[in-house]
């Protein structure tokens, strides 16, 4: 894998931190992020160790910050991979909340969840081209999809989904059936490749 090197957004803590944890014991150089500079990115570099390759702060409910990111990160050496975490859940009375509050829920969920990433991914590939390839893993749940009313709940799923990915992409068809998904042997999907395509 050489000197192969990943961002993970929304790192400084829980599934991210986990995430950035993983890809480091791989042998991946790992560009942390979190919304705000303080304990919970530095908990995470110590995580780490030596394979923290910076440290990022930036708030992705203004989603231009997400072009500025990537540009610091990319600044500071070449990017391989990006895989997108970082993401918020804010709960809402949907019929009972009012028209402001419902706005700006609205509004952060969407830049957050997914205008950020967008413009993460669209930033990324330019530098990907340059390299010959990279790799882009967007972090979800099934909640996306069908509706889940207990937190914890979603954030197991959350977890599954992230580990049943990370075992497709590595090939490994037994680790994807554990996390509830199958996994077919591709190697322009195998992450300890800088050279693989885009997902």
């Amino acid at each position: 894998m050489g000197s192969s090197r990943v961002l993970v957004t929304g790192s400084s803590r829980g599934i991210g931190r986990a995430i950035a944890r993983s890809l480091a014991e791989a042998g991946w150089q790992v560009a942390l992020h979190g919304s705000h500079p303080g304990k919970d990115l530095e908990e995470s570099e110590r995580a780490v160790g030596n394979q923290a390759a910076g440290s990022y702060a930036a708030d992705l409910s203004d989603p231009s910050r997400a072009d500025s990111l990537l540009a610091q990160v990319v600044a500071d050496g070449p990017l391989h991979a990006l895989v997108n975490n970082a993401g918020v859940y804010l709960p809402l009375d949907f019929t009972g909340a009012s028209e402001a509050v419902f706005e700006t829920n609205l509004r952060k969920t969407f830049a957050v969840n997914f205008e950020a990433p967008v413009r993460l991914i669209r930033a990324a590939i330019p530098h990907f081209r340059v390299q010959g390839g990279g790799k882009v893993l967007n972090v979800s749940s099934r909640v996306g999809f069908k509706g889940e009313a207990e937190p914890r709940r979603r954030t197991r799923l959350a977890k599954r989904t992230v580990l049943r990915d990370r075992a497709r992409l590595d090939g490994d068809r037994d680790g994807a059936r554990r996390h509830g998904g199958s996994a077919r042997r591709n190697p322009g999907r195998n992450p300890s490749r800088a050279n693989g395509d885009s997902r």
